[in-house]
Order: structure tokens, then C-alpha cells, then sequence
């Protein structure tokens, strides 16, 4: 989308236009955005105050004509007879027709439009930020867009190449690259800094604004081929020249970013627009434009001309020829092929596309030396006219060879067009009637084996009639993540929702390595039968072992016992055992009628879908994606999914269609039912459908649900679900059942039971319901046998693409128990994008005791922070952050401060004058802490400057940071009176860093490494503040300021690996060394050294080091004034009292952060599950000295075995040498029952035991069964 939304001043120009050659007009209504023509004679402007879209002549600057459009016209795009505005805040798209320059009708948009971008074969294409979309129009058929989906997330901008599509998304900041007419991207570049608008250069390049620079993306590579730090406010592309509008000039760039020249401009400018020989710059204020039409020829953008192949060509037609009788073996002279156009590589990543075959020779094919001669023989018709179609060339009741080659692994990446040659007939495998074995097949899952659901199939075109099956499998995982240190808790998860699962398994978009359409269907190729018939119009029909393939998919070959093939309505009709075999994928079918459209049909897609180069075959790939599709008992295995359907009717032009008696197979999750209605990519609704995770010969459990509705990003929303164990029915029901999308969606059931030693025996079991299908709510029972039975709720909402509820862009969670012993909690998070820079996040936190939550909820409550409350709203501008915020303190056993409210703002850093950089940060509010009785009125002011200084090797940066603050309260007021005081302090000092950096030879599996050190040393001074410590009121870290003389060095050592049997590259090593000296301190002097070692030699493997010690100078006399002296001083008076320590938790708090202390953590970590091993395990030692009193020091140990495929178990132990007892102890028996896990579990944690039995649904994480 354009960066502007006002307009009107052109840029002045100091090289390619002289002053008095720039022509400088005073617009009447504010415009919104322009565009020129080719040849720069020529602008159209919209103007959003009067809704009209003017058409003005550059070289006077009259109005040569106007016309109405709808409201608020905005972002303008124009091809080679159409313009296109978006109208109406997005709602709209308006049309002119060039000719005329009256209007052509709009487009209603579902979904509001951000930008808009001209097609060069024609049409336009917007794009939708809310609805994650790319809709593509031809304004002769504004009534029937079509949509591309799943463009995520968050896109902003777009533009058309010769060749690509190109999309600006925000999250993640990426430029999308689409080929012409494919529903998803060929590659994703990332875009530093986050792209803001992109336009298209020649070459089929893009160039993409940013904050901070412009790039130009390369699409060939899919790779950023140039990049240019600079702050633009607006950028225009024409041919190989990029417009660059900055505050002072505007600059014009070849397609690499090579400086051409620069033109003076008014700082009003806001828009840029470009042709051949000019451009025109819009400026808000004051309403004005001007253009320069008189560019020299170095700086002006070569036109770009649209590919040769393009053009359509017509096949001409081939008189047909007898062949004589094969003679000899001799290969035949090659023939000769037709002329061809040029072929434009789409994309690397994309399959290369095939050249149009040769016309068929009348020279004899080569027989196979293992073969005997075959009669070649022609149809029984006369000769065709030259305007009849070409009749088919067959060989009739031809032996069949004893082998069938194998299948190509992959399309070479370029194929000449001169060197086209038609394909030889393909040998074909000894005829085997298709047949289904009853017998299970045994299938591999990581290495072990298990019975397969699905029958075995025999092909009778693969050799040896063996058919691949998919790989139902979880990902290998890759050499450079690194293992879970824990031996604990291994059950293994597949990170994908049901929903999602099931979608992608009835989505029509061939997945990798699965079926993908043919490129035409002019013509048979390689057809043999026992009978054979054809006749002059086109038609053929064919009985007998039927084996044939088609022109434009040579790679495909089908067999069945019979055919019907008209060539002049496209129906082509298989049925007895049909079989279609496409590399490593395979379809079976009783029955399979199919209408396709001839490669020299007439167009009748709508233009956008045609890419600028598509060859006559991929036009003809999109008309015979606008076909339909009739089979019976079909069956399609693919690498990574199968499907089965009884019957399966298809439109592939509105992507609707029905399956009956269907079951399919994504991964882990199984789904089947009577009939599922498709109504349209990745949506669905269902009647009588089942799911379940056991990819075994029975099922342990099914979800079977009555209706259901699948939506296009996974979710799945149902009505009369009931849970199945086996062939049992349970009680578990769910009058509304669904799923969220997401990597872990909620199961929508939840049991955990056992006993604990705070709670006695429990059972807390909970049932959520979908009220809608972005709301789910449900109920919890807690019953106890020492605190009583809880009662509670829970629910979950999303909102985020449901632009019709006031909640639109919301989402969030909510919990609640209580307990009939007057215990209990509740909590809410929210989160809702107010707009596409502001978001509130709401936390809600209650406890009605201190320690409820840890007995209730151990398992979280040790990774989480105490009960917070507070509401925030953060802005955010790519120039600074703004954040609003209310907290509340609210119970009596936490020490937080009160914002009551807080208001900040924090500017980036940004650069003043060459490398000078400033930030500023202002923190206001009023606040209070009970802890300490301190409340006041704060105004926190803190100034940054910094520049860099390059001094050879070196870089150099010195720094200065200015503190201005208020408080209306200080610590040491003898009244409620007044006592306001205000802190100034500043900071100088500066960092001086420098880089190494070395690459060697591979070794030790290991095909090279890069050794880098980067060594620091910072020194820097804050002067004592003219407020003094023990006034200060404390309410968090800006409060803690005090003087300070200070030097720090670092040095980081890193050894970077390559893997030579991956390619991949982690971390081998790193050394970390850190020493901080105060040289002194208005406080008390302090001294901090830090060591970090990182050993990972093995991606199973590895060995770290963490060390700490921070002491405080205790020459001087005891300091009152210290953080928190009371406190520690009555827990060091107990601990030596009793002899034994003070509680952990409070030890830590007041000890640990205030005082001297020592730490140590060391530990050496195996993990070779995912590599073929069985075993995982951890050894370490950590310890912990605070003062005189040591915190702990304890062994960790730990060891999981996997005793085979169905049996693990695992221990955990934490030894505690300071006291000599073994204080924490986890125990673990895992049993994999091919879709369910189960495990006993025993936990000892200082409080005493705990033991329960776990049931987890492997494939679908988050629906653990505790018992």
C-alpha cells in the first residue's frame, strides 16, 4: 500500500531536470495518489475529497478530463486499458476504461483492500491485510474474483512482474514471491526491518521499502541482490530505474541499487510516481504537484517488453502419416521440431516448464532391444483435413516389455526449447490385474514397525507392482536443534492441530511429491490397446489393457481396461481398473470421468490468473484446472497423505464438491465419516466423521461427531460429539465440540487424578464446549480429600478473524476454582489489537491464599511469577513506542508497585548527523509500595547520545546519557507537607569493541569451521546524583541510581560447525568471559566475574558451564541505608539459631539479589533418540553460596531408556551434599500403545509424594490424562 495518503508536489531535479524545466501546478482537492502512463504524458490522480479520478495532461497541466468513482478513492493502478482505484475505505474497487475515460463498473471486496498492483497479462490483483489474502480481478468479470488464501500473515503491499507476484507481509517480515496463477508461494525472502511498500523493476526484480533501507529482491534466487541503508518516504519503479522520494531529493537507482542521479525536491513531497522519461511527485501541503517529463537518456528506465512467449501460438496442425513397418532397430532420424517462442524460467524453486512437443514424424520409433517389433498402425479414417485436429498415433496390440523404467526423481532444471523432443513410448510393466490384499501391511515409524489400517495395493505399471506408501512419520529432527537435557517426560508430540491435519488431507493443492495437473490434453501419446477405435471428429475409444499418456504429461501414465476420449468437449471417460501413476504417487479407481479443456480452447479464466510469461502449456495447466472431475472407489496414495472415497465429484474452477464413504490419513491423524461437502480450499462440512490418532488395524478411540464444519485455517467447529473407546460408546459427550487452530489446541476434555501431599487423593477433571467457533466454554470439578471440591470454569476465545464481532482482533483466556475450604483463584489474559499499531493487553490474577496455586497447580506455579494485575497499552511507530499503564496491587503476600496510572514513551534510537545516534525515554506516574510505605508522584527523563567511530580494526563508541528526574515524596519526609525533590545525574563513558575471525578445514565429521572472537572493554562514570540514595523512594530499577566509577571487559570466543553429511551449521563451542570492577562506587564497591562455556561437538551431545561471583567490598563500616539489611540480617540470625536453612523461596529474595554470592551450574546432557539410539540422560552439579550461607549445592542426575518400542522408563534425582539427603526424586514407566501413551508417575519434592498415571493421545499435544 502507498506509504501516502495525501498528495500533490513534484520533485525538483538538479541533473535530469533543470529548474526551469519542471512544471509546478496548485491542485484544487486533495489527491490521494497518482500514476502515468509509459510515456509520461499522461497523469491519473485520484482525489478523495470530490471522489473522482482526474486525467491530466503532464506537459500543461490541464484537467484534461474527470469522471466519478466510488468514495474516498485512494492507492490507483493502471494496466494497458484499465485503471483501478481502491475505494471506500477498501470496500470497493473502481474501474475506467482508458478509452473512453468513463467508468467500467466496481468490484465488491469481502475483505477490505489494502493496495492494489496492475497485472501484465492483464487484470489487477489487491491484496487484504485482515483476511490474510490476495484477490485477483479482471474488470470484465468483476463479479467473479478470485481469491489466493493462506498469505501470511499480514500483508500490506504488492506488485507484478513479468514473471512473479510479489507480497509484503509484516509477520513474519517477508516478501512472498508467486509465479503466475499458483495459490502459493515459490519462496519467501525475509526482509530485514519490515517492508512498507513494494514496486517492480525489470529483470523480474522488486524492490521493497523498509524503515531503515531499500533492497531489491531478486526473484530468480528468490535472494536480496542489493540493499541501500537510507530513510524513504515513498518509492516508484519503471523498467530497471528505481524512484527513491527521501525528505530533501529524490534519487533515481539502476536495478542494483547503482546510483544514476539525484534531484533537489520540496519537503512537502509525499508520493512518487514514474515513467520513461519522468516522474511526478504529490505533496499534502501545500496542495500541489509537479512533474519532470524531460529525464536524460542515462537516467531514464528501459521499457520492458513482455516475453515472446506470451504470445499464444497456435499448434498447427499435423497431417497424419502412415508409418511403415519396422524394418531394423536403427534409431531413427531425430525429427525435427517445431518452432518454438521463448521460454521464461518462472522460478528456480518451480518445476521447469516443458517445451511443446515436435509434430509427430513419420519416421519409425525405436524399438526396445528386449522386445519384439510391434505393427504400428493409424486410425481407420481417412486422412484428416489440415483444419481437423491431429488424429492419435497408436500402437495396437503391442507386446509388452518385461520392465518398466523407474519413474524420474526429478525434471532437469533447464530443458532448450530447440532440443525438444517428443517423448519415447514408455515401456510398460508385465499386465497385473489391480487387486486389494486383505493383509495389513507392516509400515515403519522411526525405525519400528507396526500394522498399517490400510489395505495393500498392486500396480500393474510399476515394476514389480509395488506401490510407495506415504510416510505417515514425524520429521527427522534436524542435527542442529539442540536435545531436551531432561529424561523426564519424553512422550513425543506432533506440533499440528486436527483441524489443520484434516484440511490439509481433503485440500486440493498437490503437496510435495503428490499428483499435479497435466500441462495439455491436445493430444494422446503412446496409446495401446487390444481394440482400438478413432473417428475424424476427434473422438477415440479404446478396450483391452488400455495404456496411454498425455502430451502435456509425459511423466504421467494411466492405464485402464477401457477408455472414451472427445477431443472436441475435453470429457475423457476410464473405467475397469484404472490405475494413474505420477512419480512416487498413485490413484486406483473403478471409474473416473473427467472434462478437460483443449490447450487451443478459447481463454475463458479471467486474465489475472494468467502470468505475463506463461507458456501455451502453463495457460493450458490453468484451463484444465477449470475443469471437473467424477470418480467412483478412488483411491490416492501420496507421499505424505492418502485418500480413499467411495465417490468423489469435483469442480475445480469453484473448488466445490462432495466425497461419500471417505477416509483419509495426514500423519498421525486418521479421519473418515459418510459425506463431506467441500465448498471451497481447505473448507468443509462434514456429516458422520470420526477422528482419531491410531494409524494402526483398530482404533483405540474415536471422536465421531454428527456434523462439522472445517474451516479454511484448521479450525473445526461440531455439533454432537461423542468420545468412542474401541467399539464402546462412553458418556463423554459434547453437545458442541471444536478445535482451534494452532500449533496446541485445546482437547476439549481434560482428566487428571492421583494424590498429592498437600491435597490428599484428587480427581480434576474439566469439559470445554464450543459455543461458537471462536468460543469455547466449559466447567471444572476439583474434589479433594484435604481441601474440600472445587467447582470452577474455563473458556478460551479468539476473535482475530471475525471482522463482524465487537471483539474483532481480540483474543484471550479465563480461569476460575473455588473450593468449599474458602480457597480459590480466578484469572483472565487478554489481548486485542485496538489497531495495527496499538495493542491492550488486559492480566487479571487473584489468589486467595499464598500458596493455593502451589498446591493446586505445582506444575505451573513453579515456572511462573506471583499474581499480577494491570492493564497496558502499548503504540508503536517505527520511530518510537508509547505505552499506557494501570497495576494494582492486590494481596497482602506480594511486594509489587502500584501504577496508578504509568504513561511512557521511548525513542528509537536515530541517527542526528552522521553517526550520531540519540534516544530519549520519559517513564511518568504515580506510584505506590506498601512493602515500604513509599508513594509518590515520578517523572523518570533519561537522554542517550552515542556515536561509532571506525579507527581501523576497531570500533569505537563513545556514549553520554543525561538523567533529569521528579518525586513528589521522598523517603526521608518528617511531614505529609510537600517534600518534592528532583534527581540530575549523567553518564559518560565509552565501549571499544573489535572482531576476528578465521575459517579452517573440517575434521571430526565436520566439513569446516569459522572460529570469531569478539573482545570489548567498556568503561564508564555517573557522577553521585543530587538525590541521595536512602531518599530515593524505591519502586523499580530506574529508582536505583548512584554514583559509580566502573570498567567491564568481555571477550566472546564462538566455533561455528558445519555438518558434512547435512550441511548444517550450529554452535560447536563458545567461551564467554566477563570481568566487572567498580573503581568506585557511592554505595559500596563491587566486583563481578562471569564464565559461560558451551561444548556441542555432537548434535547428541554437549557440555555446559555457568560460574558467577559477585562480591561487595566490606572494608567500610556497615551501610543502614542497604537494600533489604533487616531482612537478611533476621534470616542469617535464624539459619544459625536452628541450623537449618530458612525457607528457599524467601532465602533467595532477600539473600541472593542483595548480597555476596557465589553460583555454579555444570551439567553434561545425551540425548540419541532421534538418531536410531534408546537412551537420554543428564548429569550436573549446581551451587549456590550467599554471604556465609550456602544456598544449595547439590548433584543433579538423571537417565531415561527406551527398553524397545513400547517400553520406556526414566528417573530424575537432585542430591543435596551441604545436607547429605536425597531431597528431590522423579520416577517414570512409559508405555506407547500405538496412538495412546500412558505412564506411571512418582514425584517426591521435599513435601512429600506424589503418584499418578498419565494417558496422552500421541499426535495431538495438550490432552495428557492424569491419573
Amino acid at each position: 500500500m502507498r506509504t501516502t495518503s495525501y498528495i500533490a508536489l513534484v520533485a525538483l531535479s538538479f541533473a535530469p531536470c533543470a529548474y526551469a524545466q519542471l512544471a509546478e501546478h496548485t491542485a484544487d482537492t486533495s489527491l490521494r495518489d497518482a500514476v502515468m502512463d509509459a510515456s509520461g504524458a499522461t497523469v491519473y490522480a485520484t482525489a478523495s475529497s470530490t471522489n473522482e479520478v482526474l486525467k491530466i495532461d503532464a506537459a500543461t497541466g490541464a484537467v484534461i478530463a474527470r469522471t466519478s468513482v466510488g468514495k474516498s478513492p485512494g492507492a490507483i493502478a493502471l494496466d494497458n486499458a484499465t485503471l483501478a482505484c481502491i475505494c471506500d475505505s477498501g470496500r470497493t474497487i473502481s474501474f475506467i476504461r482508458l478509452s473512453d475515460f468513463s467508468g467500467a463498473g466496481e468490484a465488491a471486496m469481502t475483505d477490505r483492500a489494502n493496495d492494489i498492483t496492475a497485472l501484465p497479462g492483464g487484470g489487477f490483483a489487491v491484496v487484504n491485510s485482515f483476511a490474510d489474502s490476495v484477490t485477483l480481478i479482471d474488470p470484465d468479470r468483476a463479479n467473479a474474483p478470485v481469491t489466493i488464501g493462506g498469505v501470511t500473515s499480514v500483508p500490506s503491499g504488492i506488485a507484478a512482474s513479468e514473471s512473479y507476484l510479489a507480497v509484503t507481509t509484516r509477520s513474519p517480515a517477508a516478501l512472498l514471491l508467486y509465479t503466475g496463477g499458483s495459490q502459493s508461494p515459490t519462496a519467501a525472502v525475509p526482509v530485514p526491518d519490515g517492508p512498507s511498500r513494494v514496486v517492480a523493476l525489470s529483470g523480474n526484480r522488486f524492490a521493497v521499502q523498509t524503515k531503515s533501507s531499500v533492497v531489491v529482491v531478486d526473484s530468480a534466487s528468490a535472494q536480496i541482490a542489493a540493499r541501500k541503508e537510507m530513510v524513504a518516504r515513498d518509492i516508484a519503479g519503471f523498467g530497471d530505474r528505481l524512484f527513491v522520494l527521501d525528505e530533501n531529493s529524490v534519487d533515481v537507482y539502476d536495478d542494483s541499487l547503482g546510483s544514476v542521479t539525484s534531484s533537489p525536491v520540496a519537503s512537502g513531497a509525499r508520493s512518487v510516481a514514474a515513467s520513461a522519461k519522468g516522474f511526478v511527485l504529490l505533496a499534502s501541503d501545500p496542495k500541489s504537484w509537479m512533474v519532470c517529463n524531460s529525464l536524460p537518456d542515462s537516467a531514464q528506465g528501459r521499457v520492458p517488453e513482455l516475453p515472446a512467449a506470451v504470445a499464444r501460438v497456435e499448434p498447427a496442425p499435423v497431417a497424419p502419416a502412415t508409418a511403415p513397418p519396422v524394418e531394423t532397430a536403427a534409431e531413427p532420424e531425430p525429427a525435427v521440431p517445431a518452432e518454438q517462442p521463448a521460454i521464461v524460467e518462472a522460478s528456480p524453486v518451480a518445476p521447469a516448464v516443458e517445451p511443446e512437443p515436435a509434430p509427430v514424424s513419420a519416421e519409425p520409433a525405436a524399438e526396445s532391444p528386449n522386445s519384439e517389433p510391434s505393427a504400428t498402425v493409424t486410425s481407420e479414417e481417412p486422412a484428416a483435413a489440415p483444419s481437423q485436429p491431429a488424429p492419435v498415433i497408436v500402437a495396437q496390440n503391442a507386446p509388452e516389455p518385461v520392465t518398466a523404467p523407474e519413474p524420474a526423481a526429478e525434471a532437469p532444471a533447464e530443458t532448450p526449447a530447440t532440443d525438444a523432443q517428443p517423448p519415447a513410448p514408455a515401456e510398460q510393466a508385465p499386465a497385473v490385474e489391480q487387486e486389494t490384499s486383505e493383509a495389513k501391511p507392516k509400515v515403519k515409524s522411526n525405525g519400528k514397525t507396526k500394522s498399517s489400517p490400510w489395505p495393500v495395493r498392486k500396480s500393474r505399471i510399476r515394476p514389480g507392482g509395488e506401490v510407495p506408501q506415504p510416510d505417515m512419520t514425524a520429521p527427522v529432527t534436524p542435527r542442529s536443534k539442540r536435545p531436551d537435557v531432561s529424561p523426564i517426560d519424553s512422550g513425543v508430540t506432533r506440533e499440528s492441530s486436527i483441524g489443520q491435519t484434516v484440511a490439509e488431507g481433503i485440500s486440493t493443492p498437490p503437496q510435495e511429491g503428490g499428483f499435479t495437473p497435466p500441462t495439455s490434453a491436445d493430444e494422446f501419446l503412446n496409446v495401446s490397446a487390444e481394440e482400438l477405435k478413432e473417428t475424424a471428429d476427434g473422438a477415440m475409444t479404446a478396450d483391452g489393457n488400455v495404456r496411454f499418456t498425455l502430451v502435456g504429461a509425459p511423466d504421467v501414465q494411466f492405464a485402464a481396461d477401457h477408455i472414451e476420449w472427445d477431443r472436441n468437449t475435453g470429457r475423457l471417460f476410464a473405467s475397469g481398473n484404472v490405475e494413474i501413476v505420477q512419480g512416487p504417487s498413485t490413484a486406483f479407481a473403478d471409474e473416473i470421468e473427467t472434462t478437460l479443456r483443449s490447450g487451443v480452447a478459447t481463454l475463458d479464466a479471467p486474465p489475472p490468473l494468467v502470468g505475463a510469461a506463461d507458456t501455451d502449456d502453463e495457460l493450458t495447466e490453468k484451463l484444465l484446472s477449470i475443469g471437473s472431475l467424477n470418480a467412483k472407489n478412488i483411491d490416492i496414495i501420496e507421499p505424505a497423505r492418502r485418500l480413499r472415497a467411495e465417490r468423489l465429484i469435483y469442480d475445480f474452477n469453484s473448488g466445490t464438491g462432495q466425497m461419500t464413504d471417505l477416509e483419509g490419513q495426514v500423519g498421525q491423524i486418521r479421519f473418515g465419516g459418510d459425506e463431506l461437502t467441500l465448498e471451497g480450499e481447505n473448507e468443509a462440512v462434514g456429516a458422520d466423521l470420526w477422528l482419531t490418532t491410531c494409524d494402526c488395524d483398530h482404533e483405540y478411540y474415536r471422536v465421531r461427531v454428527k456434523e462439522l464444519n472445517i474451516d479454511r485455517d484448521g479450525s473445526m467447529l461440531g455439533k454432537g460429539a461423542k468420545l468412542e473407546l474401541g467399539n464402546a460408546k462412553t458418556p463423554i459427550f459434547w453437545p458442541r465440540w471444536g478445535y482451534s487452530g494452532g500449533p496446541t489446541p485445546t482437547a476439549g476434555f481434560d482428566f487428571t487424578s492421583g494424590k498429592k501431599a498437600e491435597l490428599g487423593y484428587y480427581i480434576n477433571v474439566g469439559q470445554q464446549f464450543a459455543i461458537s467457533p471462536e468460543f469455547q466454554l466449559g466447567y471444572r470439578l476439583f474434589p479433594t480429600t484435604k481441601e474440600g471440591v472445587g467447582f470452577g470454569f474455563d473458556g478460551t476465545y479468539n476473535y482475530m478473524e471475525t471482522p463482524a464481532s465487537p471483539l474483532f482482533r481480540s483474543s484471550g483466556e479465563f480461569h476460575a476454582l473455588y473450593t468449599t475450604e474458602d480457597r480459590g483463584y480466578y484469572e483472565w489474559y487478554h489481548r486485542h489489537e485496538l489497531s495495527p499499531n496499538t495493542v491492550m493487553l488486559l492480566n487479571l490474577e487473584q489468589w486467595g491464599d499464598e500458596n493455593f496455586y502451589k498446591d493446586f497447580y505445582y506444575e505451573k506455579y513453579r515456572d511462573r511469577t506471583a499474581p499480577r494485575n494491570f492493564v497496558n497499552v502499548t503504540y508503536t511507530q517505527p520511530g518510537y513506542i508509547a505505552t499506557a499503564t494501570a497495576s494494582k496491587d492486590t494481596h497482602d503476600f506480594t511486594s509489587d508497585s502500584e501504577k496508578l496510572p504509568e504513561a511512557t514513551f521511548h525513542l528509537l534510537e536515530r541517527e542526528l548527523l552522521p553517526h550520531v545516534y540519540l534516544t530519549f525515554d520519559t517513564v511518568n506516574g504515580y506510584y505506590e509500595r506498601a512493602s515500604t510505605e513509599d508513594n509518590a508522584v515520578r517523572s523518570i527523563n533519561v537522554a542517550r547520545l552515542s556515536t561509532d567511530i571506525e579507527l581501523g580494526a576497531l570500533n569505537v563508541t563513545p556514549f553520554l546519557e543525561l538523567e533529569a528526574s521528579y518525586y513528589s515524596n521522598t523517603r526521608d519526609r518528617v511531614s505529609d507537607d510537600d517534600d518534592s525533590d528532583a534527581r540530575f545525574s549523567s553518564l559518560v563513558g565509552t565501549t571499544v569493541q573489535t572482531r576476528f575471525q578465521k575459517a579452517y578445514d573440517g575434521a571430526w565429521g565436520f566439513s569446516g569451521f569459522k572460529h570469531i572472537v569478539v573482545p570489548s572493554v567498556t568503561y564508564s562514570y555517573r557522577n553521585e546524583p543530587t538525590m541521595g540514595v536512602e531518599e530515593t523512594p524505591r519502586f523499580d530499577a530506574y529508582d536505583n541510581v548512584y554514583g559509580r566509577s566502573r570498567i567491564e571487559t568481555k571477550v566472546d570466543n564462538i566455533l561455528m560447525g558445519r555438518d558434512a553429511e547435512t550441511g548444517e551449521s550450529w554452535q560447536v563451542a563458545r567461551l564467554s568471559l566477563y570481568q566487572g570492577n567498580d573503581l568506585w562506587n557511592e554505595i559500596r564497591e563491587s566486583t563481578d566475574y562471569e564464565i559461560e562455556l558451551d561444548l556441542r561437538p555432537r548434535s547428541w551431545w554437549g557440555f555446559e558451564v555457568i560460574g558467577e561471583h559477585h562480591s561487595i567490598d566490606k572494608e567500610d563500616d556497615l551501610r543502614l541505608d542497604e537494600p533489604y539489611l533487616l531482612q537478611r540480617t533476621l534470616i542469617e540470625l535464624y539459619e544459625r539459631v536452628v541450623d537449618e536453612p530458612f525457607d528457599a523461596e524467601t532465602a533467595d529474595k532477600y539473600n541472593t539479589r542483595y548480597g555476596d554470592y557465589d553460583r555454579i551450574l555444570t551439567y553434561l546432557y545425551y540425548d540419541n533418540r532421534e538418531f536410531g539410539g534408546n537412551l537420554n540422560g543428564r548429569i550436573g552439579y549446581a551451587y549456590t553460596k550467599t554471604q556465609d550461607q550456602v544456598f544449595n549445592r547439590e548433584i543433579l542426575y538423571g537417565l531415561g531408556y527406551q527398553i524397545n518400542e513400547k517400553w520406556s522408563v526414566a528417573f530424575e534425582h537432585r542430591y543435596d551434599l551441604e545436607r547429605g539427603e536425597l531431597y528431590r526424586q522423579k520416577y517414570e514407566v512409559r508405555r506407547v500403545m500405538n496412538c495412546l501413551e500412558g505412564a506411571l508417575l512418582v514425584n517426591e519434592r521435599g513435601s512429600g509424594w506424589d503418584f499418578g498415571v498419565e494417558l496422552s493421545v500421541t499426535g495431538i499435544p495438550g490432552t495428557k490424562i492424569r491419573f
